[in-house]
């Protein structure tokens, strides 16, 4: 890090992700861009996610459920841009170094980028596809963006109270949606991020795919708040067990 007062704030809201935060925290290690803190949220992690993330340099604060985390982090956070980015999230090395050219350009007050499939299956591939095709069509008119790729402005991100904590799930949705209300919300085309398709091959492809458009219907269209993890349970997507080249899970 390079400066006291960063220029971004990674925040990362985390509950035992040691298999997939060092991911993440390697390719920040390798930007091109390095004016900034990260800090991970932690929501009482029994494995070594908090021990990962201090090795790394961040600073780790009692977190909550994503929505919390976020807001907790935030609280802590130093620098002028929020990016909330989740733990299993990849990045490439000019990721932040294009994604703040193009915030300031676009003079966005929240914004996002697109994203690709971690992995070479082709369901992934066209879901992330349909996903950005979603975001770019609607970002004009009613914007949506998912809470493993969210970039805002401090400012605005508090004159907007943060993340509604009483959502368990599409907090982020509901969060860009009423920001976007009052401030300037944009795709950032320059770059992208590299989603984990790990709750696909956990909870199946074409019932992640039912789960995903479901939650969007219930929270953007019916304006539903989902309080409780029976509502739409996001938990226990397993570890990491390499075979070769192919990366399986277990429960």
């Amino acid at each position: 890090m390079v400066s006291s007062m960063p220029l971004i704030s990674i925040i990362i809201p985390s509950y035992n992700e040691e298999d997939w935060l060092p991911d993440l925290l390697k390719c920040l290690k390798k930007q091109t861009f390095q004016d900034f803190e990260i800090i991970v949220a932690d929501n009482g992690s029994t494995d070594k996610t908090r021990f990962l993330a201090k090795s790394y340099g961040a600073t780790v604060t009692n977190g909550g459920l994503p929505g919390a985390g976020r807001n907790i982090g935030a609280q802590r956070a130093k620098g002028e841009i929020l990016f909330f980015i989740d733990a299993d999230v990849k990045l490439p090395r000019d990721f932040l170094e294009k994604s703040v050219e193009s915030f300031k350009k676009k003079k966005c007050d929240v914004a996002t980028t697109f994203t690709r499939a971690g992995s070479n299956h082709l369901f992934d591939i066209f879901f992330f596809y349909l996903a950005n095709f979603w975001v770019f069509l609607f970002q004009f008119f009613s914007p949506i963006a998912h809470g493993f790729n969210i970039i805002v402005t401090k400012k605005r991100f508090f004159e907007v109270k943060g993340f509604d904590e009483n959502f368990v799930a599409g907090e982020d949705f509901e969060f860009v949606k009423r920001a976007s209300k009052k401030h300037r919300f944009r795709v950032l085309y320059s770059t992208y991020d590299i989603a984990s398709v790990r709750r696909f091959e956990k909870i199946g492809r074409i019932k992640m795919f039912i789960k995903l458009t479901e939650l969007i219907f219930r929270t953007m269209i019916l304006r539903q708040k989902l309080h409780h993890k029976s509502d739409y349970d996001w938990t226990g997507y397993g570890k990491k067990i390499k075979k070769g080249k192919r990366v399986t899970y277990k429960r």
